[in-house]
């Protein structure tokens, strides 16, 4: 994994990560991503999530699940296992380097991971995270058949979607998902896109 770009936001800084997981975890992540893209298990907008707007209207359109929740024990979880390793001590303190907000890293004492899977029009309308820290990293599988599905930070950085990459950010910055564009003939067979949030709470009443 490599950080191969650092976007300023107000004096704040998000940092995009290229090639996150090496191909073995790849390839586990993708497997459960599939598994959990089957009918019963992704869970609609309302269902796992409380982003709406002034009216009650969600502000996103796609299907997802906090795997931290849904499993007894989320370590059996790939996804889960993995990503939670990634986000190391060691990552952040070097992201303290450019921006000491991130030393707050050394307070998270819970981190929640939700998959979210979005095909034809899904899209999130700008939001912010009730949590610390955000860290998304995108997957799907290969070739890639859908266009879109890209995130936009604070109203007007654009950070393309791409396989295996990661933006780790503080979750009070506004952002969103573009509309994800694919064909009929492509839909219903697990080629959209997969995003696995994680989620950095301090939580004062975790022991």
């Amino acid at each position: 994994m490599e950080v191969t770009d650092v976007i300023d936001v107000n004096n704040l800084k998000a940092f995009v990560i290229d090639n996150t997981f090496n191909s073995i975890d790849y390839d586990k992540i993708l497997h459960e991503c599939i598994f959990l893209c089957n009918p019963g298990k992704l869970l609609p907008p309302l269902k796992t999530s409380s982003a709406v707007d002034s009216d009650g209207a969600p502000l996103k359109s796609n299907r997802a699940l906090f795997l931290t929740e849904a499993y007894r024990d989320p370590e059996i979880s790939d996804i889960v296992n993995i990503s939670k390793k990634l986000a190391s001590k060691e990552l952040f303190e070097s992201f303290s380097e450019r921006d000491y907000l991130y030393k707050t890293y050394i307070n998270i004492n819970e981190i929640s991971t939700l998959l979210s899977y979005y095909e034809k029009e899904d899209f999130y309308r700008p939001h912010s995270d009730h949590a610390t820290f955000t860290m998304l990293t995108w997957i799907y599988q290969e070739p890639k058949a859908f266009k879109g599905g890209d995130l936009i930070l604070n109203y007007k950085d654009r950070i393309e979607c791409k396989n295996n990459r990661s933006l780790i950010f503080p979750s009070f910055i506004r952002h969103e998902v573009t509309p994800v564009e694919m064909e009929e003939e492509k839909l219903n067979q697990k080629l959209g896109r997969f995003t696995i949030s994680q989620f950095f709470h301090i939580n004062p009443n975790h022991r």
